[in-house]
C-alpha cells in the first residue's frame, strides 16, 4: 500500500455572489497521485456560513500597545510561584487595561463564585487578585502588586 502525501491548500477564494456578499468556496485537498477532492464542511462548522464575520459588531477593540504589555504580564503572571497552578486559568479573570504617564497598568481581577460576591480582599477560590505596572518604552514589569 503506497503513502500518499497530503497537500492543504491554505488560501480560501472568495467571490461575489449575485446579492452583493461574498461566499467562501471550500479548501481544495491536493493529494499525490493528481487526485483532487473538496473539503466540505462539517455540518457544525456550516451554522454560520452565510454570515460574514466582518458584519458582525464588534464586542471589544484593543490597541496593539495594550495586547503587548497584557503578553508581558500574562507571561509574568503565568510563571509567578506565589500564584498556585490551579489558580492561573485566564478564563477565571477579567482583565483591566489602564494608564498613566509611562506606565502601562495590566489588572488580573479574579472572577468570585455567587457564594463569594462579598468576599473581601484580592483572592477567591478561582483566582488571585494581582496588577502588573508595566514601562511603555520597553514592555518591561517594573511592579507587582497583589491584592490583599
Amino acid at each position: 500500500m503506497a503513502l500518499s502525501t497530503l497537500f492543504l491548500v491554505t488560501q480560501c477564494q472568495k467571490k461575489s455572489s449575485e446579492s452583493g456578499g461574498s461566499n467562501t468556496q471550500p479548501l481544495a485537498l491536493i493529494e499525490s497521485g493528481s487526485v483532487n477532492r473538496q473539503l466540505r464542511p462539517s455540518k457544525r462548522d456550516t451554522r454560520h456560513e452565510d454570515q460574514d464575520p466582518l458584519e458582525l459588531p464588534v464586542v471589544e477593540k484593543i490597541s496593539g500597545e495594550y495586547m503587548k504589555a497584557f503578553l508581558a504580564a500574562y507571561e509574568a503572571f503565568m510563571a509567578d510561584p506565589l500564584i498556585p497552578d490551579g489558580k492561573r486559568g485566564i478564563e477565571n479573570y477579567s482583565v483591566e487595561f489602564r494608564q498613566r504617564g509611562d506606565l502601562y497598568y495590566i489588572l488580573f481581577f479574579a472572577k468570585r463564585k455567587p457564594s463569594e460576591r462579598e468576599l473581601s480582599g484580592g483572592e477567591s477560590e478561582l483566582g488571585k487578585d494581582v496588577i502588573f505596572t508595566i514601562r511603555k518604552t520597553d514592555y518591561q514589569i517594573v511592579e507587582r502588586f497583589f491584592f490583599k
